[in-house]
């Protein structure tokens, strides 16, 4: 065969090859993925969001999507997945997305006089505030991409916001710049930062997410042993009571009733005038395991013993399932809790076919017992600041040992 002839016949294999689906076409498809997803998983995904809002929000995604960027579809797909109130274990959520979409290694934290770095990757960005991302107020930042986050409730949604605030891939997808960072550093001086992104599972390792739905609160204190999901430490005639996770065994053996007694044997050989139980960081778990802990609450509070409860915006899930079977028997000290007396959890991850987008879809209903609440409203509301936080003082925890 001819040379030229040749090269004319490869030119039409070329262009008579099957041509992959369009984007259209793979954003119809990946959108026909989420609506199975949430329309069979979920047992009431309505409940909080009107079904035919939703549909329309999808038919309004399905048209623009062929024209969106990544970053823009992964947003719109997170806002769909996103069911309102009582579904914040459902959702897109940042540390289990493909490793490509990178984060700033910054742990922040919205405090009472302002949102700051309580950790960091680069030691001089620790203790920092920032002011305001690619020119935007933080604050404006965290409303536009609140469309978003999952919640359960709004403080839920403003621990979470922390962690998405961090990501740029989400700020391009909600229309703002994604960067640089303006920040005052510890030193007082005002500058622009653009910190090196890592991916979502290093992130996660450094503000200590180790399950996406986790909201983001504050370090444990250093008394408190890193890795128990309960412990107890003596402050003067005060007995503190760390409940870290709702889990009634660890993978070591040790257990919640094995504790319980510990804290029973603690308190009859040496009769505090307090218990304290810090629940600020505890994100939930299985609430049907925490009966020995409620029982030696109840006891302790028909004996005469004071017992007060320390709860935040990170305390979520399970957690305050738990908690309101001893509402009027105990003293609520600190922020509203992330989580209400009803929510919708067991999670299930799901990644789109196309896109690769992971977002996860509640699989059951949970009830606490008593009347309905959307949180835990503190009877003694305590905010936090940087300022205290910095010093080392413990406002919560000193309003409820007094």
């Amino acid at each position: 065969m001819p040379r030229a002839c040749a090269v004319v016949v490869a030119l039409s294999l070329v262009a008579c090859a099957p041509q992959g689906p369009s984007v259209r076409e793979r954003r119809a498809a990946d959108l026909d993925a989420l609506v199975t997803a949430v329309t069979t998983l979920h047992p009431d995904p309505f409940g909080a969001r009107p079904e035919a809002s939703w549909r329309a929000d999808v038919a309004d995604v399905r048209a623009r999507a062929a024209s969106m960027s990544a970053d823009e579809f992964r947003f719109a797909v997170a806002t769909l997945t996103n069911l309102g109130d009582r579904n914040g274990h459902g959702g897109v959520f940042p540390t289990d997305q493909p490793p490509g979409v990178g984060v700033w290694p910054l742990r922040l934290y919205a405090f009472a006089d302002g949102w700051y770095v309580v950790d960091a990757r680069d030691a001089s960005l620790r203790g920092a505030r920032l002011l305001a991302i690619g020119g935007t107020p933080v604050e404006d930042v965290a409303a536009a991409l609140a469309p978003m986050v999952p919640r359960d409730n709004p403080h839920s949604l403003r621990a979470r916001l922390a962690s998405y605030v961090v990501v740029p891939a989400f700020l391009r997808g909600a229309g703002l710049r994604d960067g640089p960072l303006t920040v005052v550093d510890a030193g007082g001086v005002t500058r622009d930062v653009t910190p090196p992104l890592v991916t979502p599972g290093e992130y996660a390792a450094l503000a200590g997410l180790d399950v996406p739905q986790i909201p983001l609160g504050l370090p444990r204190p250093a008394y408190a042993p890193a890795d128990a999901p309960w412990w107890h430490v003596r402050r003067g005639d005060a007995l503190v009571v760390g409940f870290e996770r709702v889990v009634g065994e660890t993978p070591e053996g040790r257990t919640l009733r094995r504790f319980a007694d510990r804290v029973r044997a603690d308190v009859a050989a040496r009769r505090p005038r307090v218990v304290v139980v810090d629940v600020r960081r505890n994100p939930g778990g299985d609430d049907h395991t925490a009966l020995p802990l409620v029982t030696l609450l109840r006891e302790l509070r028909s004996s005469g013993i004071a017992v007060r409860v320390l709860v935040s915006r990170a305390t979520y899930s399970a957690a305050p399932l738990v908690l309101a079977r001893l509402r009027g028997a105990v003293r609520f000290y600190g922020e509203p809790t992330g989580g209400g007396s009803s929510a919708f959890g067991n999670p299930s991850s799901q990644a789109l076919p196309h896109s690769g987008i992971v977002f996860h879809v509640a699989g059951a209903a949970a009830d606490a017992e008593g009347p309905p609440f959307a949180a835990i409203e503190p009877d003694v509301p305590v905010g936090v600041t940087w300022r205290d936080w910095r010093n080392g003082v413990d406002a919560v925890l000193d309003a409820a040992l007094r």
